[in-house]
Parts: C-alpha cells; sequence; structure tokens
C-alpha cells in the first residue's frame, strides 16, 4: 500500500550464512555455518533510502576442538528482530546497515576421554548481531543478498550428563557450560518481494 509517495512492502529472505567461531572453548577458529530465513516490512522513505524491519529464524551447529575434548555446539533455534536502514548506491542497489537481538537456543554433545555427554536440555541464551548486506535486484520482486556479519551467541548450557541418562555429569572444570560463541560470517539469500 502507499503512505503519501512512499510505499511499504513485504518480504522473505532464505539465506545462508558461513564463516567461522571464535571462542575460548576451541584452541583455534571453528567452522560457522546457519541456515534459514528473514521475514519482514520494508518502508520506501524516499526514492534512495529503504527502512527494515525482520524477523529472522536460523538453525545451526559448530564443532569446537580443545586438547582431548571435542564438543559439537547445536543451535537448534537462534531467533532475532531486526532493524536495517538502507540507501542507495546507484541503479537500484542498495545497501543496508542494521542490527539484531533476540534469543537463542543451544545444546552441547561432548567427547571426553572415550565418553560422550550430552546436554539434559536445550539452554536459551542471547543472541546479538550487526550486519552489512547489499540487495541487487534480478527481477522485478526478486534480489540476491550478499554481505557480513558480526554476531555473539552466549548461553548457559546447564547440566550435561553422561549417555544423557547415568547421573554421571561432565565438570565445568573440564567443559565450562557458559558458552560464548563471536562469529564473522559472509550472508548469502534472496529476498523476494511479497
Amino acid at each position: 500500500y502507499e503512505v503519501g509517495d512512499n510505499k511499504s512492502y513485504l518480504f522473505l529472505t532464505p539465506k545462508i550464512k558461513f564463516g567461522q567461531f571464535f571462542t575460548s572453548h576451541s584452541d583455534g577458529t571453528a567452522l560457522a555455518g546457519l541456515g534459514g530465513g528473514d521475514i519482514g516490512i520494508g518502508f520506501k522513505r524516499t526514492s534512495w533510502s529503504r527502512i527494515h524491519a525482520s524477523i529472522e529464524a536460523m538453525t545451526g551447529l559448530t564443532e569446537l576442538q580443545k586438547g582431548d575434548l571435542t564438543s559439537t555446539i547445536e543451535m537448534p533455534l537462534v531467533l532475532g528482530v531486526s532493524f536495517a536502514y538502507g540507501y542507495s548506491l546507484g541503479e537500484d542497489l542498495f545497501g543496508f546497515l542494521g542490527f539484531g537481538v533476540g534469543p537463542t537456543q543451544m545444546r552441547a554433545v561432548v567427547d571426553y576421554q572415550d565418553s560422550t555427554f550430552e546436554s539434559v536440555d536445550s539452554s536459551t541464551g542471547f543472541y546479538s548481531r550487526v550486519f552489512y548486506n547489499l540487495q541487487v535486484p534480478i527481477g522485478d520482486s526478486v534480489m540476491l543478498l550478499g554481505g557480513a556479519e558480526l554476531a555473539n551467541m552466549r548461553a548457559n548450557l546447564g547440566e550435561i550428563r553422561q549417555d544423557n541418562q547415568s547421573q554421571t555429569s561432565l565438570s565445568n572444570d573440564v567443559f565450562n557450560r557458559n558458552i560464548s560463541l563471536t562469529s564473522l560470517t559472509l550472508n548469502l539469500g534472496l529476498t523476494l518481494k511479497i
């Protein structure tokens, strides 16, 4: 619909993120990979500026190695509310600078000394990000999205038990359950106006 000379529109953006995680739970960096998308609304403020507000839902996992301890960190749901300001770079090409915050679910599967330990439950933590994306039109209602993002996910993973059933818990001295993952990723997706 139109408000004065300005138009608003709904959009859907399926996307992937890939890059590196940085954390004290690993001897080095770890591969970051997440998939999901955004659904939101865009506001055309002028012929050269836009505002986007969206809800992002992603899922992913990473494997961390520290000494003789290997941990797989699962992120069943990473949820965020995002806001971005976009400006024209010419020929319908737009750059968007934005930020987002929200909750994240995390759980761990840890291999240590020939035993496997698992989180009893998924834990809810906090997710924040800043990003810069480019949108390149490839059709009347389709735009290619590419950009970069710096994000952080943190949570207390709670009790981690052997085989998730026994009363044998993994000591916090061996694996710190307060985990923080900082990621630097490239974003790739398609934005569809709906």
